[in-house]
């Protein structure tokens, strides 16, 4: 490589930015900023003569002279405030005059034990900082100071904070933390406390403690544990202890130290500072110092201080006097020379540091330059904190000559032998700049900073050189050395990115054997959990679990009772709440005080004249009567109320709605013979394919209503112009149910030809599914979450087809737990769909069926969405006060006399301990829960259906749709939620006509539910009671088993961690094997913000405009020189846009009531959607044949496929725009002909 080196002159490669210079000048500097700087010079060169007058020659109109008065008059309130601000905030340091005369800490009467300290380290001489801060801080006063970089602020608060424990008594010292250093990162945190250990060697009874991330957390724990005198710690670290380190507190602090300031008062530490500040005590002296620390007393107020002393020894834009600032211009097109000329400078420099922007292009370059045979090393967030502290101390004793870093490295570090600072590029800001050049030129040393300007950067670089005291200057480097560097890289490329895939595998690797130890110490303390790393929905979720265990032991019958009843009151609350929520409108501004709705109150109830009687009796009544009835017109409007035919009772069986023989056969396979009421009713509608909302009691063939007229319409189309695509989407709540009706349409569908189903179902196997779904299958079962993973991620599949779409216990499939997932699913779907609703609680509320855009629907309600089975008995059984305990007895006891039997539980553990304590007493006993695999579950309900075991113990996932013909009785060992919860609950039994019994334990908590109950049932209900003796009797048996099932459950739980690590195994190898490989859906909501930014990221150049935003976009190559050093210079400009962004953050103000309403964007967003849907979404489904006349056929058949051909021609014919299933309409007779 030494012949790629060439030895350029330092006065040909160095120029000073002068006039000379003028197209660099330029194009720094703006006319208006070049006039004002030549002003400037003018009126420093003319101070002695008294000509110079400072006004412009440019004369001022009269017209302009007042606007320019207010202007000045303005600008000059506006300082002059912030200067009385800042006068009355803190108290401004004044040089004392025998301060040049101390020359020694010896002066300032420190300890002998201290000096001694400082001469074995070879501190000698103060500094300026030093001199003015410590005769102040040893008084105990607040300080902000502020000097250049490695001016020894380091020192300017550690000596005083010695200085203080050195003169204390130790016969009264006691045991706790009195010191607190708080630093932005973990090496400055690591050095800081290096210099506190090296100084209290001397000192006795002075412990230091370090508490940074990163570093071995057992043995920081119990250092705190013996309390330190000083703590020197970064934020995040400090608040893991504050939470989770035993006896650990900020309470006795005395001294606050915040280095770095203006990055620890910044919004990035800004939760984080107002958790520790608020467990200090509030008469702590504190101490603020940086390199660029803030006047702004907005900025101060959050730290508590008290009339601070405010020592700036350099203004706080100040670069050290020894630097030299040095630029290198990146001409137009070049920007992919950036890493040659690094490399050049790397060749012909030793003790670098290169800062970069970002981990990964500093890694890259990391790797370049090893590949060029120098010794490097880098220093980013991605390593580890031994890797990091371990590539610092290689630097620092000179076993690297090169650092490449990130600005994890740019604030406060002492690395004496650093000579030259390389930017890659700009950093976001000013400060940041400041600190970056601030790692070398330290202690009065001579140092040089070069940095790499592209055309994006002038603006950041015009505010360097206006800071800037001392000139700058440009350099230049030899074009064929760059050239050179840049084919040599180029050549290594191939290398570059081996290297970078074999750490991939490593680093995945790695991930594997983290998460398996992860998961072995969840097995070991699986009750361990540090609070500081709890995201937000656990901890919400572990306060809630505290409020519901509060003073419950979870132990005994009764504390787990208990429990079972709260969680079933906080269920019902919120289920009430839900409900009025939709109905609450409020005028903004509207709302009264308590006291004010107090007082109406009482005077509402202390008006009961007989007048106001009268009033209340018949015009309010009156009035209620206007409403419903206009509620009544609301839904004829939106409704068309079914009428019963007069030849229905005459229809005993299938064959007489005219269905195909194929179909006829297939229902006498299953034996299906008699239609139900539900199925007369809806089959002649939903053949029409008219949209229907229909209600019928649970078992009463609802699903054969939807399932019928489907095939039917299948079995009349023409074979031979079948073209593939899903026509028909079932969605129905739960897997189960899913199941069960696609079982049902592959038994009718097995005697038509070419008519495909599906099922789409979560838990079962994906890639079967994703095959079946390419096959393009006539009729998808499906449930929302599982469909919409495969609309996100399996190639080719869409809904836009679809004719059909049923929601099958459509009232739960319209609620809120459903309602993103159904918006995304129905925004998919074509507009003039046939929509079919079927529920045994159907609601008829207009406004909870407008999402679905029903079509003037049919309303079919065969019963009241409040009734159950005629067959069905109900039975409460009451539970005394003080007895709540018994619970599990008397299902114990209901068990023992009974077979077949649905027992419902309100939470997956309850149930699962029932599971076990039945299983204990020798019953053939399943369980039915979300917590269970799918396969266990569809294998519990197979084996509870073939009378394999006699009981199954479930929760509400079980509660609706459910056909188990044998279910005899079904047990509620507490009420649900709701009444409509309750009537899918008991409708597991009494289905087909049969008759069944319900037995519900009632507490004193559930009356309300109870009274709901008996006024919505038709027949009476009863009430059951079980003998005293045999309760107890079965209390006494369960008992005795509590060691075992405690025993079970441990086993199961240590099953459960074991099995979650082979899935976390399992799951890091693909991440191996398929790195790339994302399923839309099951990314989490950090991901997508993350995916988000980084799509606006690559969108973002300064070339683009407006007018491209139809265009493709740009993409960047990242495998270039030049792609990489656009992506560097893209993401710097994102993180500066972004800077900007929050300076300006909160200057902003908004006009109240300046923003529409949600109702007005809705209906802006409609109306737009509405003239793309008029454009190329609609489907010719309903349009072209709902008209079945004679002269409407012929029109369909010969003129509209001539205007469709044209159409279509020379662009192909688009998939599924074939023959469309067949609607029927008019006179049928047996055979479905009109």
């Amino acid at each position: 490589m030494s012949e790629l080196i060439e030895t350029i002159n330092s006065d040909e490669e160095v120029d000073y930015l002068d006039d000379s210079d003028d197209e660099f000048k330029e194009k720094i500097f703006t006319k208006k900023d070049r006039e004002e700087i030549n002003k400037m010079d003018t009126t420093i060169e003319d101070a002695s003569d008294e000509k110079s007058t400072g006004v412009d020659d440019d004369v001022i109109e009269d017209d302009e002279l007042p606007a320019v008065v207010d202007s000045v008059k303005d600008r000059h309130t506006t300082i002059k405030k912030k200067i009385t601000e800042t006068d009355e905030f803190f108290e401004n340091w004044v040089k004392p005059d025998d301060e040049d005369e101390k020359d020694s800490f010896a002066d300032y009467g420190f300890e002998r034990k201290l000096l001694k300290a400082l001469a074995n380290v070879g501190w000698t001489t103060p500094t300026p900082i030093q001199k003015a801060s410590i005769p102040v801080a040893v008084t105990g006063r607040d300080i902000c100071a502020c000097a250049t970089t490695g001016s020894g602020k380091t020192g300017a608060f550690v000596l005083p904070i010695l200085q203080r424990f050195a003169l204390r008594d130790p016969s009264k010292v006691e045991s706790c933390t009195r010191v607190l250093v708080l630093l932005p990162t973990r090496e400055l945190c690591v050095q800081v406390f290096a210099v506190f250990r090296k100084l209290v060697a001397e000192l006795e009874n002075v412990t230091v403690a370090c508490a940074a991330g990163g570093l071995d957390l057992v043995q920081q724990t119990q250092v705190l544990r013996r309390d330190p005198d000083i703590l020197v710690a970064t934020p995040g670290r400090l608040i893991d202890h504050l939470h989770n380190t035993p006896n650990f507190s900020l309470q006795e602090i005395e001294i606050l130290v915040l280095d770095e300031a203006d990055r620890m008062l910044d919004e990035f530490f800004a939760s984080q500072m107002k958790e520790i500040l608020s467990q200090t005590c509030k008469t702590r002296q504190t101490m603020l110092f940086s390199a660029t620390m803030t006047d702004t007393v907005q900025e101060l107020t959050d730290v508590a201080l008290t009339k601070p002393m405010k020592i700036f020894i350099s203004s706080n834009t100040d670069v050290a006097d020894g630097l030299e600032q040095q630029f290198v211009r990146i001409r137009p097109g070049r920007e992919g020379d950036r890493e040659a000329m690094v490399a050049a400078l790397n060749k012909s420099l030793r003790m670098l540091l290169i800062l970069y922007q970002t981990r990964k292009m500093a890694h890259r370059m990391h790797i370049l330059l090893g590949l060029l045979g120098l010794k490097v090393v880098e220093l980013h967030g991605s390593m580890s904190q031994t890797a990091r502290l371990e590539a610092l101390a290689n630097f620092k004793n000179g076993t690297a000559h090169i650092m490449v870093c990130t600005d994890v490295a740019a604030r406060g570090l002492d690395i004496p032998s650093v000579r030259t600072v390389i930017n890659m590029t700009l950093p976001n800001n000013y400060k940041s700049y400041v600190h970056r050049v601030g790692r070398t030129a330290r202690a009065g040393k001579q140092g040089r900073s070069i940095s790499l300007v592209g055309e994006s950067e002038w603006k950041i670089l015009k505010m360097i050189i206006k800071a800037s005291k001392t000139s700058c200057k440009t350099r230049t480097l030899a074009t064929e050395v760059v050239t050179n560097f840049k084919t040599k890289l180029n050549e290594y490329e191939s290398k570059v990115k081996k290297i970078i895939d074999m750490e991939n595998e490593e680093a995945a690797l790695a991930a594997i054997e983290n998460q398996v130890n992860a998961a072995k110490n969840k097995v070991i303390r699986p009750n361990e959990k540090r609070g500081w790393f709890q995201t937000k929905y656990e901890r919400e979720l572990e306060k809630a679990d505290r409020m519901l265990k509060n003073k419950i032991d979870t132990n005994t019958p009764e504390g787990r009772a208990q429990l079972e009843m709260q969680k079933a009151d906080a269920f019902r609350h919120r289920e009430q709440k839900r409900e009025k929520k939709g109905n609450r409108v409020r005028a903004l501004g509207s709302e009264q005080s308590q006291k004010e709705k107090a007082e109406a109150r009482e005077k509402k109830l202390a008006h009961v004249t007989q007048k106001a009687v009268k009033f209340h009796r018949y015009v309010k009544d009156q009035d209620r009567s206007s409403k419903t009835k206009g509620r009544g017109q609301k839904k004829d409007e939106f409704f068309e109320n079914w009428v019963k035919p007069d030849d229905e009772d005459e229809k005993d069986s299938f064959a007489d709605y005219g269905f195909e023989r194929k179909l006829l056969k297939a229902l006498a396979n299953v034996g299906w013979t008699t239609p139900t009421p539900i199925q007369k009713a809806s089959i002649p509608v939903a053949v029409t394919g008219r949209d229907i909302c229909a209600c019928a009691t649970t078992g009463s063939g609802k699903t054969g209503a939807f399932v019928l007229p489907i095939l039917q319409r299948f079995a009349l189309r023409d074979p031979s112009k079948v073209e593939s695509c899903t026509r028909v989407l079932v969605l129905l709540p739960t897997r189960e149910l899913c199941v069960q009706v696609f079982a049902v349409f592959r038994k009718l569908v097995a005697e038509l030809e070419n008519v495909t189903v599906a099922c789409a179902a979560g838990g079962l196997d994906l890639v079967q599914q994703t095959q079946v779904l390419r096959r393009d299958p006539d009729i998808l079962v499906a449930t929302p979450g599982r469909l919409i993973d495969h609309l996100h991620n399996t190639p080719n599949f869409s809904l836009q087809e679809i004719e059909i779409l049923v929601l099958d216990e459509a009232d739960r499939m319209l609620d809120e737990f459903f309602a993103s997932q159904m918006k995304e699913i129905l925004s998919q779907t074509c507009k003039t769909r046939q929509t079919m609703l079927f529920s045994a609680t159907m609601t008829d509320t207009v406004q909870e069926l407008t999402d679905v855009a029903l079509t003037k629907p049919m309303k079919i309600f065969i019963s009241s969405n409040t009734d159950v089975a005629d067959g069905l008995e109900q039975q409460f059984v009451r539970i005394r006060p003080g007895r709540e305990g018994d619970r599990e007895a008397m299902v114990a006891a209901l068990n023992k006399s009974l077979r077949m039997l649905l027992i419902l539980y309100q939470t997956r553990k309850m149930a699962h301990r029932m599971h076990i304590l039945l299983g204990l007493l020798g019953l053939k006993v399943v369980e039915l829960h979300g917590s269970m695999s799918q396969t266990a579950r569809l294998e519990a309900l197979a084996n509870f259906k073939n009378g394999t075991a006699h009981i199954m113990v479930c929760t509400d996932v079980a509660a609706r749709g459910l056909d188990i013909p044998s279910v005899r009785t079904v047990i509620n060992m507490t009420l649900p939620n709701n009444y409509k919860s309750y009537v899918h609950r008991v409708g597991r039994t009494a289905r087909a006509g049969k008759q069944g019994r319900s037995i519900s334990l009632v507490g004193e908590s559930e009356w309300k539910i109870l009274k709901m109950i008996i006024k919505a049932s038709k027949t009476s209900c009863k009430t059951r009671t079980l003998a005293t003796e045999v309760v107890t009797n079965f209390k006494t048996k369960l008992n005795e088993y509590e060691s075992k099932v405690k025993k079970i459950i441990d086993m199961e739980n240590e099953e459960a961690a074991l099995a979650a690590i082979e899935n976390q195994v399992n799951a890091a190898k693909n991440k191996v094997i398929r790195p790339n490989e994302k399923r839309g859906w099951f990314q989490t909501k950090y991901e997508r913000e993350l995916e988000k930014a980084d799509r606006m990221l690559d969108a973002h150049s300064g070339i683009r405009n407006r007018n491209t935003r139809g265009k493709q976009k740009n993409k960047i190559d990242t495998n270039t020189p030049e792609g990489r050093a656009q992506l560097e210079m893209q993401k710097a400009d994102a993180f500066r846009h972004r800077e900007q962004k929050r300076e300006k953050k909160g200057n902003r103000v908004r006009a109240l009531g300046s923003e529409q309403s949600q109702k007005e964007k809705a209906e802006a967003r409609e109306k737009k959607l509405a003239r793309k849907d008029g454009k190329k979404n609609r489907s010719g489904f309903a349009r072209d044949l709902a008209d079945v006349t004679q002269k409407a056929v012929k029109f369909h058949r010969y003129v509209k496929d001539q205007d469709r051909s044209s159409k279509t021609k020379g662009r192909g014919q688009k998939k599924g725009k074939g023959q469309k299933i067949p609607k029927v309409g008019g006179k049928v007779n047996k055979r479905g002909k009109r």
